[in-house]
């Protein structure tokens, strides 16, 4: 994948992730909740590897 679309696509998680985060800050699937829980700017926060 090119670098550009990749952080763009990232860029765009991020942003989805925080805005879900201030509408609902826990989801009922696992390792979306475990993303929504994490600190906000911590390091890896909001990514999956």
């Amino acid at each position: 994948m090119a670098p550009q679309v990749r952080d763009g696509l990232t860029e765009r998680w991020e942003e989805s992730l925080e805005e879900h985060r201030r509408l609902s800050p826990g989801s009922p699937v696992a390792v979306l909740d475990a993303l929504l829980r994490e600190r906000p700017g911590a390091p890896g926060g909001g990514r999956i590897s």
